[in-house]
């Protein structure tokens, strides 16, 4: 049943996606294109008004779509799950012949998946309108880009974009256990669900700050600085602390959601 739920998820998600990622990867061949024969010396407008404005009609684009992206994954996200599970659509949900563990595996799955393609979807596109840029000024893109890679060893990409995948989970799990802290009010539950995101932002953000580097990017700095520096990369126990403060998240989030769907259920 779980298959089945998770097949339903993407056929419910995937064409809005879908047409996101298109725009998105239309406007940076856009603005790549416009950027790299302006660069090349294929047109005259560089110092002129005009290319203001086409540069600035295409960027905004761009920066559109990428916003656009962002801001629909976590809309969908939080909607998705709340309709579902806590809304009108919840007498339904509730009444299918699968276990409240597939339910919120499958939406916790799919929100996990599209958020992942969402951020990755966003660095592409980026790399994508750079790749036209320089290749167009006769630079090989590809080249210098392998390069840059290779001064970050593979283990520490490994850790790196494990502590991504659980930081994640973590993430949609977060706004999950808010929806549902919400849903516990029998009034203003929007409102409740707003502050529940406050409150345990404040709690879990003060706890992260108090373990060392217990994010992802800041082990992924610290380790290009290991080896400018030191010519090694960062000890892998490192990332140790982190991975078990972002799985005890993981663990506590669900527990909470579970909890409040099998005990404090209260459908709109």
């Amino acid at each position: 049943m779980f298959g089945k739920l998770l097949k339903y998820e993407f056929k419910a998600t995937g064409k809005w996606y879908g047409i996101l990622f298109t725009v998105l990867a239309i406007a940076s061949i856009l603005l790549g294109l416009m950027v790299s024969n302006i660069t090349s010396g294929g047109t005259s407008l560089q110092n002129s008004d005009t290319f203001g404005i086409i540069y600035g009609f295409f960027s905004i684009i761009f920066f559109s779509a990428c916003t656009a992206l962002a801001i629909s994954n976590l809309v969908i996200t939080v909607r998705r799950f709340y309709q579902n599970i806590y809304g009108r659509e919840g007498y339904l949900t509730w009444t299918l012949p699968a276990n409240a563990h597939q339910i919120i595996l499958s939406k916790m799955t799919m929100a996990t998946i599209w958020y992942i393609a969402s951020i990755l979807g966003i660095i592409f596109s980026f790399i994508i309108m750079i790749a036209i840029v320089a290749i167009g000024s006769g630079v090989d893109f590809f080249q210098q880009f392998g390069v840059l890679l290779s001064y970050i060893p593979t283990v520490t990409w490994i850790q790196f974009l494990f502590y991504f995948i659980l930081s994640s989970i973590s993430g949609v799990l977060f706004l999950y256990l808010a929806i549902s802290i919400g849903q516990l009010f029998q009034n203003h539950r929007v409102l409740m669900a707003f502050v529940s995101v406050f409150v345990l932002w404040i709690i879990f953000g003060t706890l992260g700050n108090a373990i060392y580097n217990a994010n992802p990017f800041s082990y992924l700095i610290n380790s290009i600085y290991s080896i400018s520096y030191h010519g090694t990369p960062a000890i892998a126990f490192s990332y140790l602390a982190a991975y078990i403060y972002e799985i005890i998240k993981i663990l506590l989030f669900y527990l909470g959601i579970y909890y409040i769907t099998q005990t404090k259920l209260n459908l709109e």
